[in-house]
């Protein structure tokens, strides 16, 4: 195998009449193959961009693309290894008439046929993960976005845990990752934080960055040292009436909910790491119950 490549593609979807996901797969007319359009990246163009000329160049479609890249793969073409990075796309626009028209097809699928069907086969277990993001991003789901506190500045003056503030990087962390969540279109309808001045600064800066006024923010003594049971019971409690969540807090209580209601561990959950979960509804948010469907810490070059 010589070298590698990069390639972008989307993951065209729709909400049809019944609230039902469909994708769009295309195939060549000489192939009875079924895949999603995608191509070679090119120089002076960013992933993001490729993406949206393959869905208009090999399906003739345009449509609002999720950013970051929500998930990438690899597999061998030829003499060699192709990486291909996937975005979500919205449909909005299908044309009857598009550049390669003569060379492919393509058709719509309801969600479980076109697990099925979809080349190459390691997508089909990445499509109930695509299923999750699509339902979230449409409502169909709760979603909670738990964050870790920026990093805090040590020795400081009052000596007190409480008390201890961020530092300069937490401060420049803490407003990356509220850019990265408004990029993603994660609008919280409400916003829980630790008192601690650490995670507290963090909620500021991150609810700043998504558009949510910084009055609003909630201020809950349990999050501070708090445990599972505390985390439970916030989200039990919740109205119905409230879609999307971001809570602000400490570890190790971020990294034991991870785990506690996704099943997803980490060696170590970084300052402003952070993970979005989503559960059909607030009761049904137990052990193990939650789909991990993002994930993402200031270091993390993905996007």
């Amino acid at each position: 195998m010589k070298g590698k490549t990069t390639h972008s593609g989307v993951v065209p979807y729709r909400i049809n009449e019944n609230r039902e996901i469909e994708i769009l797969l295309i195939r060549n007319k000489s192939d009875s193959r079924w895949m999603l359009p995608k191509g070679h990246n090119e120089k002076g163009m960013s992933n993001r961009d490729v993406a949206h000329m393959e869905a208009w160049e090999e399906a003739g479609i345009r449509g609002t693309i999720m950013n970051p890249a929500f998930t990438k793969y690899g597999h061998p073409k030829q003499n060699s290894k192709v990486r291909v990075k996937l975005f979500l796309m919205k449909v909005s626009e299908v044309a009857e008439k598009w550049p390669e028209k003569k060379k492919r097809k393509r058709k719509w699928f309801p969600f479980d046929d076109a697990r099925k069907r979809i080349w190459p086969g390691k997508l089909r277990k990445m499509l109930p993960l695509i299923s999750q993001t699509i339902k979230s991003r449409e409502g169909f789901m709760k979603e909670i976005c738990f964050i870790r506190h920026g990093k805090s500045a040590q020795g400081h003056s009052s000596g007190s845990d409480f008390e201890r503030p961020l530092n300069s990087r937490g401060e420049q962390d803490s407003l990356e990752m509220g850019r990265r969540l408004a990029e993603r279109n994660f609008k919280p309808d409400l916003v829980i934080s630790s008192p601690a001045l650490r995670a507290a600064s963090t909620a500021q800066r991150v609810a700043a960055e998504l558009g949510y006024d910084i009055e609003r923010i909630r201020y809950d003594e349990n999050l501070y040292l708090c445990e599972i049971s505390d985390f439970k019971e916030l989200i039990k409690n919740m109205d119905d009436s409230i879609r999307t969540v971001l809570i602000v807090g400490h570890n190790p209580a971020i990294e034991m909910a991870e785990y506690y209601f996704t099943g997803t561990g980490r060696d170590r959950f970084p300052t402003c790491g952070l993970f979005i979960m989503d559960t059909p509804s607030w009761n049904q948010c137990g052990k193990r119950q939650c789909r991990e469907i993002y994930y993402d810490y200031p270091k993390n070059v993905l996007n």
